[in-house]
């Protein structure tokens, strides 16, 4: 018998803007997850709303600038009177407010597609402070071995497998997410970079419902944090998580991820 969602879907309809402004906790942001994924109504609601955001967020061009507070709670309103009416477009009178909002300097929040979990940039900032400093267990730059070295790390076919377009300094044995994984060093563009692996079962966190771009037939989700810049996607079995330092050139990582590459 399938589990009844504790919110309502009124509730569910307010929570779903605070849920793409990353405003929700934990346990909130994982409850509005699975209405969503549950109801179709409400995930279109969902979609519609998150198809908007980054609208917006292209037309500022990915700044992170903030509308003045009154005019943020106005444009607010007008979505909530927009759900209840329940129409198929957005109204006239919410296009306009948008486009205020734009010329009085943009909306906060909306260049981020959907909120990862702190949890996961926390730790994956944390473990690569330790494998940064740490000694490889082997050095290479040869990708082709490295893909090798993983296979026989996991006695698990590692492939199709995703490594960057930069310059591979090698790779060692890791703990990532509480289980065996395996950390590969990189230089991308004079800036050190690496690159976790793990078998995606058990993951103790949860990606969100929508990634931040797709690339390689993938879905990725990124962000910024103390100088560095995230991303995270999965490919079969396997969880990756991408840490660079010092980057803030936009549309980087896209153009980073290699296509699926495999031992000869």
């Amino acid at each position: 018998m399938e589990d009844k969602p504790r919110m309502t879907r009124e509730e569910l309809l307010r929570l779903i803007g605070p849920y793409l402004d990353d405003e929700l906790g934990v346990k909130d942001a994982l409850e509005v997850e699975a209405c969503i994924a549950q109801h179709p109504e409400c995930r279109a609601e969902f979609e519609r709303m998150a198809a908007l955001k980054r609208a917006l967020r292209e037309r500022l061009g990915g700044a992170d600038v903030r509308a003045p507070e009154l005019l943020r709670r106005r444009v607010e309103n007008l979505f909530r009177a927009e759900r209840r009416r329940q129409r198929r477009w957005l109204p006239a009178a919410l296009a306009a407010a948008a486009a205020l909002a734009l010329m009085v300097g943009g909306w906060t929040a909306y260049q981020r597609a959907m909120m990862l979990p702190s949890q996961l940039v926390a730790d994956t900032l944390m473990i690569y402070r330790v494998q940064r400093q740490s000694p490889l267990d082997l050095q290479t730059g040869d990708h082709q071995r490295a893909i090798v070295w993983l296979n026989e790390l996991f006695q698990q076919d590692v492939r199709p497998v995703n490594l960057l377009r930069g310059d591979l300094m090698g790779t060692r044995v890791c703990l990532f997410g509480g289980r065996k994984g395996a950390y590969l060093r990189f230089m991308v563009g004079g800036r050190h970079a690496g690159l976790f692996i793990r078998e995606s079962e058990a993951m103790p966190y949860r990606l969100p419902m929508m990634p931040s771009f797709r690339a390689q037939g993938l879905e990725v989700y990124e962000t910024q944090q103390e100088g560095f810049h995230l991303a995270f996607w999965k490919r079969g079995m396997w969880f990756y998580a991408l840490v660079i330092e010092d980057m803030h050139e936009r549309n980087m990582v896209p153009r980073l991820i290699m296509p699926p590459v495999t031992p000869s």
